[in-house]
């Protein structure tokens, strides 16, 4: 199943828990409840890449043949600050990692040897959040922004007689959006559920770039 299949069957879902949610419960806004917040999440999620230029970089060593794989899955964690201006409009500013993706590549020409190197990626931003409240409960979100990311690929020792691969990193300003549910535990704590994607993270005249995938589960609460 691709990422924007299960992007909208997890809209659809989301909307489905809204609309029956206020079919049952009154909207009381969010009148009385502190502006600023801070939250944090943890989930799952990947690089979606094809990896051509990893396999350029292979070629560089001398190696003629050889098949690439990739982990393309990590845990991934966030934390922010934010400032709620009323109940549809906010912001919010923090610091996210994304894990690691490890790739490995078999060489069977001209000499039978291997490669190892990994792939981590982390970023600062800041997004503006439109809100759908629903209910004194739930609430929907959508978000944009941008944020600077910074991408570091370890050095790869071929072997074999090849030419090996030396450390890069890179820095990059990237867009940012993402989707969400948040249903309020009490007047100050809510739970938080969201899909978030960053675009072409990384250096294409490096190691490469990649849309990072983010789904997490997370809490915040209002002062």
């Amino acid at each position: 199943m691709n990422h924007r299949s299960l992007i909208w069957r997890f809209v659809a879902l989301s909307f489905g828990i809204l609309c029956a949610d206020h079919a049952i419960a009154q909207d009381r806004g969010v009148a009385g409840q502190g502006r600023i917040y801070v939250g944090g999440a943890v989930g799952q999620g990947g690089y979606d890449a094809d990896f051509e230029r990893t396999k350029a970089v292979i070629r560089g060593t001398g190696a003629t043949a050889f098949s690439v794989s990739a982990n393309k899955t990590d845990t991934m964690w966030k934390g922010y600050l934010g400032y709620r201006f009323n109940p549809y409009v906010s912001v919010e500013a923090g610091y996210w990692d994304f894990g690691k993706v490890d790739l490995s590549a078999t060489i069977s020409a001209p000499t039978a040897t291997s490669m190892q190197r990994s792939i981590s990626a982390s970023g600062m931003g800041a997004s503006a959040v439109f809100w759908v409240p629903v209910s004194n409960s739930w609430s929907g979100l959508v978000k944009a922004g941008a944020m600077r990311t910074e991408t570091k690929a370890s050095a790869g020792d071929v072997g074999g007689g090849l030419t090996g691969v030396p450390a890069e990193s890179s820095t990059k300003l990237n867009s940012h959006w993402g989707v969400g549910v948040e249903y309020r535990l009490t007047p100050a704590a809510a739970a938080r559920i969201e899909y978030e994607n960053v675009r072409k993270v990384g250096d294409d005249t490096k190691f490469g770039t990649a849309d990072i995938i983010m789904w997490t589960v997370g809490a915040s609460y209002r002062f």
